[in-house]
Formats: structure tokens, sequence, C-alpha cells
């Protein structure tokens, strides 16, 4: 039906570039040649020309409406693929912790505060200090080792509180130990060894934790707290 439609529009219009100026004229001046070109282009043909007096539309249809428009898609689709390219850098940045660091600076000190408390039996002792540590490249790119200490007290300030802290560090965590943990008590010497955590944010450890307990106390004696630290 539409290939119909489309002939008897087509004819309709070469017939009206082919009315002439009187009825029943047979000669050339019955097709007039700007109509017939007129009627021709109308119809989606490229030239019009009068034979006798015959309008006859010829060449290739004219895609010019359909090449601008194909045109304009095919803009709209590189505008689109252009937008998702970059979204998807974007994405791709977001979902790679190293984009947020200046690699070549991670390594050097840090410093900070540890705060938690020592479980004896239920009953709940503080223990705080401070922690710092060395961060080395870890012999990988985005991967750091670290060395350091955590010195404060314990029991509320009675005792002194000392341990080594060990481990590596990605662009997202640190993940490590703390170690040789001793708490001198009237001269007796109790050890603790656990392991500590936090995410990795550039240059600081804003949120880390440690638990652990005591290897050699008459008694379990557990340990845990919260710890930061900050590059110097």
């Amino acid at each position: 039906m539409e290939r119909t439609a489309v002939g008897v529009m087509v004819a309709l219009l070469v017939a009206a570039a082919c009315a002439g100026g009187g009825s029943g004229q047979t000669d050339a001046s019955t097709c007039v040649p700007a109509d017939c070109v007129a009627a021709c282009l109308a119809a989606g043909r490229a030239e019009g020309v009068c034979v006798r007096d015959m309008c006859q539309c010829s060449g290739t249809p004219d895609g010019g409406a359909e090449a601008e428009a194909d045109a304009g898609a095919e803009t709209a689709d590189a505008e689109t693929e252009a937008e998702a390219d970059a979204e998807g850098d974007a994405e791709a940045e977001a979902d790679d912790p190293c984009s947020r660091f200046d690699a070549a600076a991670v390594p050097g000190d840090y410093a900070g505060t540890f705060l938690g408390g020592l479980d004896y039996g239920g009953l709940l002792f503080p223990l705080g200090g401070d922690v710092t540590f060395t961060m080395e490249e870890g012999g990988s790119p985005g991967h750091w080792t670290f060395d350091g200490r955590m010195e404060g007290t314990a029991f509320g300030g009675l005792y002194v509180w000392s341990s080594g802290v060990q481990g590596t560090a990605d662009c997202d965590s640190l993940s490590g130990l703390f170690y040789d943990g001793t708490v001198d008590v009237d001269g007796t010497i109790y050890h603790f060894e656990g392991t500590m955590e936090s995410s990795f944010e550039p240059y600081t450890f804003p949120d880390g934790t440690f638990s652990g307990s005591c290897t050699d106390c008459p008694d379990p004696v557990t340990g845990d707290g919260t710890w930061n630290a900050t590059q110097l």
C-alpha cells in the first residue's frame, strides 16, 4: 500500500508539471521545464526534463534530507559515544584508588595516636599513646611496606606500653601487625601481639583499628582500639 501511495503521488506531481496552458495541446509547450524539475524533485528524483509533452524524471532519489538526517544521527551518536567514553574514563579513575595519589610522595614518616583498652576478666583498663612508622617502597607500583612503634601507657597511665608495628599498604588500605608488645607491671613484663588495619587516603590513615591479646599473662587479657596517622 505504501509503494502504491507513493506511485500515485509521483504520477500526480508529474501530471501537474505537464499541465499546459490550454487543454488538448500535445507539443513541448504543454510541459513546463521549471514545473517538471520541481515536480521531479518533490517526487524524490534528482532531475526532470521535458520530452515533447511529457515530463520525465531521472537520476537517483534525492538523499539530501535523508543524508542530513543520517549525518545528524551520526553526530548525535558520536557525541553520545564520546560522553560514554568520558564517563567510562571517570568511572575507571574512580575505581582505581591509585589515581588519588602521587605514588612517589607516599614514602616517608607518619605519626598519629592510638587509644583503646585492655580487658582483664571483664574489667577495662585504658590504653593509649603515640604511633609512628616509616613507609617505604614495596617492590611494585602502588604497594609499600611500613615499620615503626606504638609507645604509650596502660592501666590508666600506671604501666608503660610498647610494641613494634609493621606490615604492608596499597592505594586502598593498610594491613599489619603489632608485635612484641610489652607492659611492665611492677617489674613483671607481659607480652602482647595482634593485628592492625586501616583505609588509606592521601596521605593519611584516618580510621585504623587494632586488636590482640596477652601471650603470657596468668589470666586472659585482650586489647583493642583505634589509631590514626598522617604523613609528617
